[in-house]
């Protein structure tokens, strides 16, 4: 449930940055943010992001002064097995519709990462 709660905090710092405008906001410090902020920042939908004492500052990410970032989508489903994911993720994502981030037994990675890694996880949300 705090896992839940930190996700949500940290999405909704991000979305509510990116309407505003704002170059950066502030969520507090927690490992699991850290990872998931890792992702993001490896698939580029943000610059960066900074670990202070005890806030992460995240340097949002803007294209020709439009978000990055503009939909993300929390799914129903809660757990996904590796056959699942070769279905309904891998071809959504090589279309372009998004990335898929999981927390898996091999970390927080994307849906394709999953799929290279041989693992299913629990879907924490898609980017669209």
């Amino acid at each position: 449930m705090i896992k839940k709660n930190i996700v949500k905090n940290l999405l909704s710092g991000i979305l509510n940055g990116q309407q505003s405008l704002k170059k950066e906001v502030s969520v507090l410090k927690s490992d699991f943010c850290v990872n998931i902020l890792k992702v993001l920042e490896r698939q580029g939908y943000i610059r960066g992001f900074v670990i202070e004492e005890r806030h992460i500052k995240i340097l949002l990410k803007y294209i020709e002064g439009r978000p990055v970032i503009t939909k993300i989508h929390k799914p129903r489903i809660s757990t996904i097995s590796l056959k699942d994911l070769r279905k309904r993720y891998f071809s959504i994502n090589f279309q372009g519709l998004g990335t898929t981030v999981l927390t898996t037994p091999k970390g927080i990675i994307t849906s394709y990462e999953s799929i290279e890694k041989s693992t299913g996880g629990k879907v924490l949300f898609t980017i669209i």
